[in-house]
């Protein structure tokens, strides 16, 4: 058993204080070590020379260690093979060191001497620990889980010769063991040793007569166990007779003591007198004479010892129960030994010694002496012996028993000590304080037993009295007695206690009078308080001793009834009441009694608990005995700078800390444990902050443990204040005077609370138990401030600056006693609360950038640590409690330490994981080395895979602990860790479980382990990009599958309507608390699904879709319905929505138009809920329907559309109104919030989208106008154009309108309104900035788009709009000279332009200045544009340089644009990066050039001469010129050069394809018009440039003012250009418009391949209309130039 687990930790499991031990474990346990509990500490036999033999012999233990072996075997006293198991288990558990550190220790004969000794001390602790583990089990209550176990443990107890006899066997060996041989351990740890063997011999022969007791009384004795067992007590005296008494100090005198009273009370109880009362012929002594004779002369021969007289007395009395009173012979001269000897002083000494702490000796111990006492009462008169006091002092002791107290109300008169309690009762209220005293011992034992003192006390029949007080007259009764001749009232205070006249009485011996009356004693203790409360009025000095020792005494018994008995409040208010108001007046008085506040203020603080006293307790805190503050000014906050003491804290420094007695400071603890919640409570908890915690140490202590219960009941209240008071950690952290008490407490160490634990006298009570306790909640207040929100606080004081403190300094640090608590194994929850800390500081450094370092604080210490941490956790006897905490500190330490989680988990780091392809794969540096070595992971998986069959709060709580821990794995991306977790098999199974197989009735942290899982899986799922482990993917099919119900309940909760919402902002989509489990299960299932939805690690059926997202449609029906809607969820549940719709598409319904009628009842609730929602939610609901409505196109035809979207436009038009109202209230505003214009921007883009869907503008028309929706959407483009504001909002607003526009009626209404007004100047006033140009754009789109539709009526506000934005569109007109970033704005002023041509006569009359600035630009641009269109190198170049991606060749040939450089025309194509700037171009050229047409006569009036009968009624455009245009002019009249420039750049462009083609045959095809939209401009420029030229040219030639030179000139150079373009156009057209070989762009793919014949070509086919018509224009050209030119 020593080499697997030590006895103490198998101890614990039997303690109690080890939660969830599995009863396999208990059972195998029990199994391997019944060789060890049957023999008890006869199991560690000593050494011989045939066991050193044996053991040099043995090949189980190595060679390098039998010299070491043998040596401490010689120490121990046990044989070696037993003290190698004793080394093993010692190593394993005790040793705080390294392997390197143990071969220095065993090799230096200096320091190999401690370390024998520390091997000593644990083999004698695990003799204890095997003893306390016998007692545990015969003690173990018979209703646990575990009784079937505890009876096999019996069993095994009692097999081969009996646990009785070993037990006497054990006694015999212990009592007689030698000391140990020290001479290896030197002088000074040699005598070391010798007083530790003294102190552990006195404990074990202590435990063993307990146990022996314990056994008797569990499975009763025969007459030859009393022979056996007295016989071994007097071979040593009964505890007097042991040896080295010289030696014996305070504690060894004690435990000798407590093992001579054991002894005695084993023997009196083996007399068994119970039974004499019953039978005496069936009794074990009385039933032979023989048996009486034996058992006498044993008696008799124990002297007149003391201690011994329990017994001498006992059997007094048996032989009274079975002889009667002729039959005492010789027993009575014992009975008068033991009383002479104060036989009852030792009973009561008995009943207070330490071993009473163990719950079933005390029980033994106490019903003995009861029955003891009980029947020396019943036999003799105690007033006669002269035993009052001692009886009296006996009986209060006995009666607080629970067992003694039942069966003496059982027993009611007929008992001993009923005759004492009838006595006192008769003698009340002249003994008052014997009776109260007796009254609170019998409350104080049960509420049965409170309840019946109650009942007791209430109705009394006789009144006692001194004759001395009676002031009233009295006589002579007619039978002999005293008669009361007058009404007396005892007390002065009170009539309500009366002695009626004509009474009868008693006058009794020692000058008392009974008077026989019925009356309250209630009413009496009533009065003795208005007594007090009289006498304190009149003055301090009138009070008397006497009224304030009774009045004392009533306290105790008041606080005992309400402690026991809540349900006595009501009857004893008035008496509370009472008190209180004694209370008040003596807080006013120079020199307040303490034990009287004391017992007031104990009264208090049980009615506390009965939650009964609000009026009370404010009467109590109103009277200046509790600490305070204080105000000077009724206008002063509280502060703790004006902290008052209270009476309490002036009485612990005048009184109590002088004398070493603190009644009041306990009561006041007390009070305050119960009722720190109070508000008012924050000046008390500072006072034990500043006062009592800082202080302690230094004070005096008259009674033994009286330190420990104020440093308990002090710490067990700042944790609860803590911990259930919000600003508890607030107020608590800025006390650093309470953080260096809490330091100085944790740094305690374990070795220092073992020590205690071994030194005390009884295992259950003493110095080293109340330090468990005092450390466990040290640790705890250090864990809940480190783990608040004042975290940073306390790292700023004391506690900052232990664990900043240098690892090696004088003391250990900080960290390193942290850690070695988890050595302590005598009880886990001091180990746990340490592990836990060691967690918290973890975090709480990290979240304060503090720079500590866990491992570095350890040292060298630190893989022991490690070691013992991983021992703990694979344990199956350890407490999953302490698992628990382990495993938190892994969690904890992933992402704040990683040096620590790399030692506790052991991981490779040579060792790297790389990407391939989406998976993942190891790269080794040497050999196959693992990934982890023997770290925590394992044992952790295996506890995993246990959690499964647990359903018990704590395993759930261990399985959560874990799933947290593997996510934050996964959360930090420890690749490694991750990669070895992943390689278990089984892991995946083990993990998803509670999520591919679904428990009812979840708890919450279920619930929370659920979506830590899927936060792993969806962290598994988008590292490796959907590429997965084959386990993974038949989990995820598992959820995924149409079976499951996972993914269609996946938003379904127990989620209340109200609950602490936090302010949302942009960064906090994945962050969600932890605590609000249904919303952080709902959270992780949102990240699940998109990234599901997103890499597709399986297949997810189209049911699943669809379930999943019409669950969420639906319970975001139901979320928003509620008043108010919980805001997180509603923007989750409308986020999730939306990004699944986008992604799954048509996959998400399978009725689309149920969907769509779902999504206008949802926009229908938006409307009805939009100020109550949050922004985030706003804007995801109105993304989901944008979504829906773009998915719904390929499900819905136009019918449906119609019909179902129809329901959409009035809340959509409702929703518009509502946004633009909040924009509206955000302009001007510094502090608006921000993008409050998203909303109305997805609104917009939603009605926009809604209106190109419907195929009657009806439909949607009459919903604006319901709402005025169009007035609306003017208005606010043009305030947000006046304030600059929001210039994204304004663009969705026109590009609105123009969709609205570009329908006739929709048209109409816009024209309506004053455009001039809302739109057109606003938009003119807005600044020449990047952010506005896509409004300014957009609004001349939206005067393009009326114009297009509107014609002539929509003409003057074209017009007006061109008048006032003429300076910014002359800006941008120009703006293409200096850079081709803004061709698509010029472009589309240019189509506005080209639009407005069409009306020039309008133009001309309404606005001439503005056409006439526009013409120049225009001609300006032509210019430029034509010289652009010649050059698509320098074009090419241009457009990359403006895009920023140009080389330094692009750059230099930008900068070398002048007339040398580029005065020649390229004939290169246009390349690719230049495509679209070259067609750009072209569109405006188009539209410069409708313009300029239209400035024109027309070409048919000028044939048929009717524009030549006033010639001079048109201007000449062109100027008579036929260069090229050249970059760097800048002409504003436009030359016929120009315009032939643009036309052979259009036919060349149109032609270049089939310049260097040979001539076709005669029987070559038509030509067939242009393919590509470029050529298509290209012609109609080519066009409009041979219209313009022909039409000015006819123009200029009749104009009168022109020389017959320049006509003759004109008529040559036109001549020979245009038919050069004709014959270009002609050649063109005869070659079919296409080149037979291949063109640029095909160049390959078009070439057959080898060896194959030719295809023939394809059959001529008939012309198009169009390629006919431009045929035709030309040869109307050639025409016209040939009459005309030549």
């Amino acid at each position: 058993m020593g080499s697997k687990n030590s006895n103490k930790s198998i101890w614990t499991m039997f303690s109690g204080t080890v939660l969830q031990i599995n009863p396999g474990v208990l059972e195998n346990e029990l199994e391997s070590c019944k060789t060890v509990l049957s023999t008890g500490v006869l199991y560690y036999k000593p050494n011989s020379a045939d066991s050193e033999k044996k053991f040099n012999s043995s090949k189980d233990v190595p060679e390098s260690w039998k010299d070491f072996v043998s040596k401490v075997s010689k120490t121990l006293g046990v044989e070696e093979m037993l003290c190698w198991d004793l080394i093993c288990s010692y190593l394993s558990t005790e040793f705080r060191g390294t392997q390197e550190t143990l071969k220095e220790l065993i090799k230096d004969e200096q320091k190999k001497k401690p370390l024998i000794l520390d091997i000593w001390q644990f083999y004698r602790a695990e003799r204890l620990y095997l003893l306390q583990i016998l007692k545990q089990i015969l003690t173990q209550n018979q209703d646990s889980k575990t009784s079937p176990i505890i009876k096999k443990a019996l069993k095994l107890l009692d097999s081969g010769q009996g646990l009785r006899k070993s037990l006497m066997e054990q006694i015999k060996s212990v009592t007689k063991e030698k000391a140990p041989i020290t001479e290896l351990l030197g002088p000074s740890l040699g005598r070391n040793c010798r007083s530790s063997w003294i102190h552990y011999n006195l404990r074990e022969t202590c435990e063993l007569l307990q146990i022996l007791l314990i056994s008797l009384h569990v499975n009763g004795f025969q007459y030859a166990d009393i022979s056996d067992i007295t016989e071994i007590f007097f071979q040593f005296g009964f505890g007097t007779k042991l040896p080295f008494k010289s030696e014996f100090d305070e504690t060894n005198n004690n435990l000798v003591r407590n093992i001579i009273h054991l002894c005695v009370m084993t023997l009196v109880f083996m007399m068994d007198l119970p039974s004499l009362s019953t039978s005496v012929e069936d009794h074990k002594i009385w039933g032979t004479s023989e048996n009486v004779s034996k058992l006498e002369r044993l008696v008799s021969g124990l002297g007149n010892h003391p201690s011994h007289s329990p017994v001498l007395l006992a059997w007094t009395l048996s032989c009274f129960l079975a002889r009667g009173p002729d039959g005492l012979g010789k027993s009575s001269r014992l009975g008068e030994i033991a009383l002479a000897n104060r036989v009852l002083k030792t009973l009561e000494t008995i009943l207070t010694d330490d071993f009473n702490s163990h719950h079933l000796v005390s029980d033994i111990i106490h019903l003995e002496v009861y029955t003891v006492v009980s029947v020396l009462l019943s036999v003799f008169d105690p007033v006669s012996m002269g035993l009052q006091t001692e009886i009296s002092n006996l009986a209060n002791i006995l009666l607080k028993h629970k067992s003694v107290a039942a069966h003496f109300w059982k027993q009611g008169s007929e008992s001993g000590l009923a005759f004492y309690f009838q006595e006192i009762l008769h003698n009340f209220p002249r003994e008052f304080i014997p009776t109260v005293e007796c009254m609170s011992s019998l409350s104080e034992a049960s509420e049965v037993s409170s309840q019946k003192t109650v009942a007791a006390l209430a109705s009394l029949d006789i009144y006692t009295e001194n004759v001395d007080e009676i002031s009233s007259r009295i006589g002579r009764s007619s039978d002999g007695g005293i008669l009361l001749l007058e009404d007396r009232y005892p007390y002065k205070s009170t009539r309500t206690i009366c002695i009626p006249a004509n009474t009868k009485g008693e006058l009794g011996e020692n000058g008392c009078v009974k008077w026989r009356m019925k009356y309250s004693g209630w009413q009496l203790l009533l009065a003795e308080c208005g007594e007090l409360n009289l006498e304190v009025s009149l003055g301090e000095e009138q009070v008397r001793a006497r009224t304030l020792n009774r009045v004392t005494k009533l306290t105790d018994l008041v606080s005992n009834l309400i402690s026991t008995s809540p349900d006595m409040v009501g009857k004893l208010e008035e008496l509370v009441r009472e008190l209180g108001i004694l209370c008040e007046r003596f807080c006013q008085v120079s020199h307040p009694p303490v034990n009287l506040l004391a017992g007031i203020t104990r009264i208090f603080a049980s009615l506390i608990k009965t939650k009964k006293c609000d009026k009370m307790l404010k009467m109590l805190k109103s009277s200046g005995l509790l600490p305070h503050y204080s105000f000077s000014h009724s206008l002063l906050e509280k502060s703790s700078s004006t902290l008052v003491p209270g009476v309490v804290g002036l009485l612990l420094a005048e009184e109590e800390t002088v004398c070493g007695e603190y009644p009041l400071l306990i009561a006041f603890l007390s009070l305050l444990k119960e009722s720190y919640r109070s508000e008012d409570c924050q000046a008390e908890v500072l006072f034990v902050c500043r006062e009592v915690l800082p202080s302690f140490s230094n004070w005096r202590y008259q009674i033994p443990g009286q330190r420990e219960q104020i440093l308990k009941l002090s710490l067990s209240t700042l944790l609860q204040f803590i911990n259930d008071v919000d600003t508890g950690p607030e107020l608590l952290s800025r006390e650093h005077s309470v953080c260096g008490s809490l330091l100085y407490l944790v740094s305690t160490g374990d070795r220092t609370i073992q020590t205690l634990l071994e030194n005390q006298v009884s295992w259950e009570k003493g110095r080293g138990t109340d330090f468990c306790e005092i450390v466990e909640t040290s640790l705890k207040i250090l864990d809940s401030l480190l783990s608040s929100s004042s975290a940073e606080v306390v790292l700023a004081g004391p506690v900052g600056a232990a664990l900043r403190a240098p690892p090696s300094g004088p003391q250990a640090h900080l960290i390193l006693s942290l850690a070695h608590y988890s050595y302590f194994f005598h009880d886990p929850a001091v180990a746990t609360a340490a592990i836990s800390l060691l967690g918290t500081v973890a975090t709480a450094v990290d979240r304060a950038k503090a720079a500590v370092s866990l491992l570095g604080c350890l040292g060298s210490s630190a893989v022991s640590v490690k070691d013992l941490l991983l021992a703990r956790l694979e344990s199956p006897l350890e407490d999953i409690r302490l698992k628990i905490a382990i495993v938190d500190l892994l969690s904890q330490c992933v992402n704040t330490q990683p040096g620590m989680i790399q030692l506790l988990l052991d991981i490779n780091i040579n060792l790297t994981v790389v990407s391939s392809e989406g998976s993942e794969a190891v790269e080794k540096e040497s050999g196959d080395s693992k990934l982890v070595g023997e770290g925590c992971l394992t044992p952790t998986l295996q506890l995993l895979a246990l959690c499964r069959d647990k359903k018990d709060d704590n395993w759930q709580k261990l399985h959560l602990s874990i799933v947290k821990l593997i996510y934050n794995l996964w959360d930090s991306t420890s690749l490694l860790a991750t990669r070895h977790l992943k390689d278990e098999p089984n892991f995946w199974t083990n993990l998803c479980w509670p999520i591919s197989d679904p428990i009812e009735n979840p708890d919450h942290r279920h619930i929370k382990a659920k979506a830590y899982i899927l936060r792993i899986l969806a962290s598994e799922i988008y590292t490796w990009k959907g590429k997965v482990a084959d386990e993974l993917s038949k989990v995820l099919e598992k959820i995924c599958s149409e079976e499951s119900t996972c993914m269609e309940n996946w938003c379904q909760g127990n989620i209340p309507n109200k609950l602490p919402e936090k302010t949302l902002h942009d960064e906090d989509d994945d962050t969600e608390d932890p605590e609000n489990v249904e919303m952080f299960l709902i959270s992780s299932w949102r990240i699940f699904l998109l990234v599901l939805s997103k890499d597709y690690p399986v297949c997810v059926s189209l049911a699943a879709c669809r379930l999943t997202f019409m669950a969420t449609v639906r319970k975001l029906m139901e979320v928003l319905r509620d008043e108010p809607p919980p805001v997180r969820l509603s923007v989750l549940l409308a986020e999730t929505g939306t990004v699944l719709i986008k992604r799954w598409q048509t996959k998400s319904t399978d009725d689309m138009e149920s969907l769509c009628k779902d999504m206008a009842g949802i926009l229908e609730i938006l409307y009805s809920t939009w100020t109550s929602l949050h922004p985030r939610a706003r804007l995801s609901i109105l993304g989901l329907a944008l979504s829906t409505l773009r998915v719904s196109q390929f499900k819905l035809d136009s019918d449906q559309e119609n019909r179902v979207f129809k329901d959409w436009m009035s809340p959509a038009v409702r929703i518009l109104s509502l946004s633009f109202r909040d924009v509206e209230s955000s302009l001007g505003r510094k502090d608006g919030p921000v993008n409050v214009h998203l909303a109305p921007e997805l609104t917009i883009s939603l009605l926009q989208t809604l209106i190109s869907r419907f195929t009657q503008d009806k439909i949607w028309l009459s919903e604006l106008h319901k709402e005025s929706a169009l007035q609306l959407l003017l208005s606010a483009a043009g305030t947000c154009c006046r304030h600059k504001a929001a210039p994204t909002f304004v663009s969705r607003i026109l590009q609105l309108l123009i969709g609205v526009a570009a329908v006739p009626s929709g048209s109409a209404a816009l024209l309506l309104h004053e455009l001039a007004q809302e739109l057109w100047l606003p938009l003119a006033d807005l600044p020449d900035v990047p952010e506005w140009e896509e409004a300014s754009l957009l609004g001349l789109e939206l005067g393009s788009a009326l114009l297009r539709t509107g014609r002539t009526y929509a003409l003057k506000t074209a017009i007006t709009a061109m008048a006032l934005l003429s300076d910014k569109l002359v800006r941008d007109l120009m703006k293409p000279r200096n850079n081709l970033s803004g061709l698509p704005r010029t472009v589309c002023i240019a189509r506005f332009v080209g639009l407005l041509s069409n009306h020039i006569n309008t133009w001309r009359f309404e606005h001439q200045p503005s056409l006439l600035v526009i013409y120049r630009c225009c001609c300006v641009l032509l210019h430029y544009c034509t010289a652009l269109l010649m050059r698509p190198v320098l074009l090419a170049s241009l457009v990359k340089v403006s895009q920023g991606v140009g080389s330094s060749e692009d750059a230099n040939r930008c900068r070398r644009i002048s007339t040398a450089s580029c005065s020649e025309v390229e004939v290169e194509s246009v390349p690719p990066e230049a495509a679209a700037a070259h067609g750009s171009i072209l569109d405006i050229s188009l539209s410069c050039l409708s313009l300029l047409l239209a400035l024109s006569p027309s070409l048919p009036s000028l044939l048929t001469g009717d524009a030549l009968l006033d010639p001079e009624g048109f201007e000449p455009l062109l100027s008579v010129s036929f260069s090229n245009p050249t970059m760097e002019e800048n002409q504003e009249q436009l030359s016929y050069g120009t315009l032939l420039a643009l036309a052979n750049c259009c036919i060349k462009g149109i032609t270049r394809d089939h310049a260097r083609s040979p001539s076709p045959g005669r029987g070559a095809a038509k030509p067939s018009s242009p393919e590509t939209p470029d050529k298509r401009k290209q012609t109609l420029v080519m066009e409009r440039c041979l219209v313009l030229i022909l039409c000015q040219s006819i123009l200029t030639l009749s104009h009168s003012s022109m020389s017959s030179r320049d006509k003759q000139l004109l008529r040559r150079e036109l001549g020979a250009e245009l038919g050069s373009i004709a014959d270009t156009w002609r050649r063109y057209h005869i070659r079919g418009g296409k080149s037979p070989g291949p063109t640029r762009s095909v160049r390959f793919a078009g070439t057959p391949s080898r060896g194959r014949s030719p295809q023939p070509p394809p059959s001529p086919q008939p012309p198009k209309t169009k390629s006919c018509g431009e045929d035709q224009f030309m040869k109307f050209v050639s025409s016209l130039v040939g009459n005309i030119f030549k």
